[in-house]
Formats: C-alpha cells, structure tokens, sequence
C-alpha cells in the first residue's frame, strides 16, 4: 500500500487517486485497472460511472466485486449533485436541477453503500448570482438535507471551498462573492452544526486563497473529512492559479508534506488524494499516468521533502 511515512508519531496518511487525473473519455473500468496496476489502494469515483458500469455488468455486487479483484477501495465519490453521467455538480445548483437531484438521491447513495464507501465529495459555490443572504439559507438548508439523507446510508459530507479565482466554469461563478475562502466554509458549516458533515481540503484551493497555516491548525479537532493534494508550479502567484496549472506532488514549490502534517494535527488520518486537471497528464494514457502519479505520490508526499527557505505549506501567512 502507499502511505505516507509516520512523522513524529503521526499515523501514516493513505495516498488515493482522483479519477480528473486521467483523459477525459476514460471508463470508469479503465481507471481502477490502472490505479490498482499501478499500485493505489484507494481511489475515488464518479458516482454516475459506478451505476453505468452496474447496468453492464448486471448490478451494483457485481461492481464491488470487480473492485475488490483489483485490490482497490473506495473512498470518496462525486456526483451526489451530478452534472451529467460524471461530473458533479456544486451546491447551488438551480432549483430545477436540485428537485431532480433530489429525486434519484437514494439510488447514488445506495451504489456508495453498496461499495463500502463513506464519503460524499460536495463543492460549495465561491460566487453566486443569488444574493449572499438568500445563498446563505440555501446552503444550510441544502447542507442540512443532504447530511440527513445521506445519514442512513454511511455516508458523511465533505464539503469542498473553492479558492481559485481565475478560470471559474460557468457553474461556478456569479455576480456576488459567497463562499470565498476556508474561513467562510467554517462559519457555514458553523451554522449548520450537522454531526454528519465535514470539510474537504485541496492543496490546491488552500494555495489559492492564501490560507495561513494557523488557520488549519485551529480547525476544531477532527472537522477535516477528506483530503486532496496537487502542487503549484514555480513562479505561479496565488491570485493566477488555475485548474490546469495543477503538476504532480513533488514538481512544484508546496511543501506538501509539512501542509499534511498540519492537517494530520486536527486529527486527520483519512486519505491524501492526488487530483489533478493537467493537460499534459491527459495525454498519457490511463497505465502510464497511473504509474507516473503513484511515483510521484511516493516522492512528493514524503516527509523527508524538506521546506523551502521561508516557504509555508500553503503558501499563505504563517
């Protein structure tokens, strides 16, 4: 299994994969070939691949059957919003697009389930046309429904902010400011007071909204559900990160180890999932990726990595 090495009595954090990483058209069968030949014991999963794959092969058993001969587990899956047959959707989703949601809910809960799977990956809007009162309700109100309909099934909320403010889909914008940075997530999720529901930390968006270290550190204990990482090319400043701009772990200039020490602090010990929207990983196709992403999961996640001078994990304020 890749795991990350035990760091001054931390327990070791499971490496996972992401399937954005691979070239848009890969089937979701592909994928977890790949991971598992490449030696990832933990992925997550487009939950509206899982149930086309079910109708293939005859069922969701069938399915994690399938997946337990590749020697992988899954830990997080998207699309409890969908957008589509992959992707997912974000929170504030338009009312139409919520009722139907709403209504197929129980059949993509009943697939993680059925897949041992215990976590649910949501991403909360940064901008909305809405105004920021009315989005505010939405979402606590949405939050609150979801964490109880997921409840019965096992499945726990991590609940995702977005920090990236350059090159937002369409989905993802608006005229008015809402959840911006992580320090909003927390006074949500503080409203919301559900014991079902958690943060969602990305490297990614921590660097682009500036966290400052101490901010992670005073999270309440055990608030952080899951966990994704990519590294930041040299030379990008926080306020040009984009998706695309994402480079495997090791290849840029996050001291990512140090950043999952400091989140293992709160209490963390679920998975670091690599996920990447890199153009030049798409390329490849599904086994070489996987084999270079574990290689790289196996150098970069290390903390033998050292820090570079004056640099803090996230690239915000310590």
């Amino acid at each position: 299994m890749l795991t990350l090495p035990a760091r001054d009595g931390r327990p070791r954090l499971p490496v996972c994969i992401n399937p954005a990483c691979f070239r848009w058209g890969t089937s979701v069968s592909d994928f977890l070939r790949a991971a598992g030949n490449a030696g990832f014991e933990r992925v997550e999963v487009s939950i509206q691949q899982v149930l086309a794959l079910a109708d293939l092969l005859g069922g969701l058993g069938a399915v994690a059957a399938r997946i337990a001969d590749l020697g992988v587990r899954v830990e997080a899956f998207s699309g409890l919003l969908p957008a589509g047959p992959v992707l997912p959707a974000p929170l504030l989703i338009d009312e139409t697009a919520w009722s139907a949601a709403e209504d197929t809910m129980d059949e993509r809960l009943t697939a993680a389930a059925a897949l041992g799977c215990t976590r649910a990956a949501i991403v909360c809007n940064p901008r909305t046309d809405l105004p920021p009162a009315d989005a505010a309700l939405m979402a606590v109100d949405r939050l609150g429904l979801l964490a109880d309909r997921a409840e019965p099934y096992g499945v726990r909320l991590a609940i995702e902010f977005i920090g990236l403010r350059a090159g937002l889909p369409a989905m993802l914008d608006g005229k008015h400011s809402f959840v911006k940075d992580l320090a909003g997530l927390v006074g949500l999720l503080d409203q919301l007071r559900h014991p079902n529901v958690g943060l969602l930390l990305d490297t990614c968006h921590l660097f682009a909204a500036a966290v400052p270290e101490a901010e992670i550190r005073a999270l309440p204990p055990g608030s952080v559900e899951f966990v994704q990482v990519s590294d930041v090319p040299d030379g990008t400043v926080p306020a040009a990160m984009r998706d695309e701009l994402r480079c495997p772990p090791g290849q840029g200039i996050l001291d990512l180890p140090g950043l999952l020490a400091v989140i293992a602090d709160t209490g963390y010990s679920g998975p670091a999932s690599i996920e990447l929207f890199s153009p030049s990983v798409w390329k490849l196709d599904p086994d070489e990726a996987a084999h270079r992403l574990f290689a790289a999961g196996l150098l970069g996640l290390a903390p033998a990595r050292a820090s570079s001078p004056g640099r803090t994990p996230t690239g915000g304020r310590s």
